[in-house]
């Protein structure tokens, strides 16, 4: 079964998160891989703290912020190393079976977007550098930097636009267990925008 849309994960779904560690895994030393493991779960800790807390804090920001706390944690890795590895971040690259799963569906006429609470500029990179500008069509912003979140991290409306789809599971997706539907009354904000639009009437599913 096909659908009309599908609405991917950005960091750890499309984007390599330990590929910065590893453009640097010499000058780190032995301690690079567990290194990468605790700045990627510090930075979604610090996330969801935040998104519990109703404090919105941009996402690069709590990169930096994660990556600070590794450092602490980890004496062996010079400090030094900071700014590269923030610079390798910002350029992450995607999985190596990505773009293909990608064209595959857009060769089966669907539309392809990224749902992602990080920063427009901080996602903007990462697809230019994958070289995946040309296959995304939309990028949803779902941490929400102005309005009130509802819980899940997604700006909210009341209407009912995106309809809900049935339990399904598939293995179609990059790095995921499965995929889940769209949640309804769900209107995401565009990258770029103020204002929450870029609404998707289609029948769109989540894949994470």
């Amino acid at each position: 079964m096909s659908y009309a849309a599908y609405v991917f994960d950005a960091y750890g779904t499309l984007f390599d998160v330990h590929a910065a560690v590893r453009r640097h895994a010499e000058a780190i030393g032995p301690d690079g891989q567990a290194f990468s493991e605790l700045w990627r779960a510090k930075q979604l800790e610090y996330s969801w703290v935040r998104s519990l807390m109703g404090a919105y804090v941009d996402f690069w920001e709590l990169t930096e912020q994660s990556l600070d706390y590794a450092f602490q944690r980890f004496p062996s890795a010079d400090p030094k190393l900071k700014k590269p590895l923030l610079d390798a971040y910002w350029a992450l690259d995607c999985y190596p079976e990505v773009p293909a799963v990608l064209k595959g569906l857009k060769e089966l006429g669907a539309r392809i977007a990224i749902l992602s609470n990080g920063s427009p500029a901080m996602l903007a990179s990462a697809v230019k550098n994958a070289a995946l500008d040309i296959i995304i069509d939309d990028v949803f912003l779902g941490g929400c930097r102005q309005g009130v979140q509802d819980g899940t991290g997604c700006l909210r409306s009341g209407d009912d636009e995106l309809p809900a789809l049935p339990p399904r599971r598939s293995r179609s997706s990059p790095r995921t267990g499965g995929i889940s539907p769209a949640p309804r009354n769900s209107v995401f904000a565009r990258s770029g925008s103020t204002e929450p639009t870029g609404r998707m009437n289609t029948r769109t599913m989540v894949l994470r």
